[in-house]
């Protein structure tokens, strides 16, 4: 206790700074998978056909700090590692998938239904009916932004902005 508030301490907030990280600017990522570049051989392709191997979270985040000595695949799941998933409880990073998805489109995802979709946020509509983020882009340019950064990880079927 410090003052009228309770501290949590496994949060490292006290109860009245619940909304400050709503308010925050974002900063930009510091790290970015680039798979014709980063794809590579780990310890995961030794083992393959062994026991369950999953795909690399880090590595998919641009950053996994074990290199070659890395227990799970560092490259982009194909067709017929998705196929090949031994079972539907868990994603291809290995993480527990509930029953169902979240409302708020985060977590892993559910084992009743599969999600092919992916939310990207904070796109802002103007006044005159276009689409522009903080920079002032367009639609088009949005649109094309997204196929520039995601068709390397697989095929895009539509874009809907909501």
């Amino acid at each position: 206790m410090e003052g009228n508030y309770d501290y949590n301490i496994w949060y490292d907030k006290y109860l009245t700074d619940r909304n400050a990280d709503k308010n925050e600017e974002r900063a930009l990522a510091l790290y970015k998978l680039q798979p014709e570049i980063d794809t590579g051989f780990t310890k995961a392709d030794k083992m393959e056909g062994k026991g369950a191997t999953y795909f690399c979270v880090y590595f998919a985040r641009g950053c996994c700090s074990e290199g070659t000595n890395c227990k799970f695949y560092h490259r982009v799941p194909s067709e017929t590692d998705l196929l090949t998933t031994q079972d539907n409880l868990r994603d291809i990073f290995g993480r527990t998938r509930h029953a169902t998805h979240k409302d708020n489109f985060e977590g892993v995802g559910s084992f009743s239904k599969e999600c092919d979709t992916l939310c990207i946020t904070k796109i802002k509509l103007t006044e005159k009916g276009a689409f522009h983020d903080s920079n002032g882009l367009t639609s088009k340019d949005i649109v094309r932004l997204i196929y520039e950064h995601f068709s390397p990880y697989g095929e895009i079927s539509d874009v809907h902005f909501n």
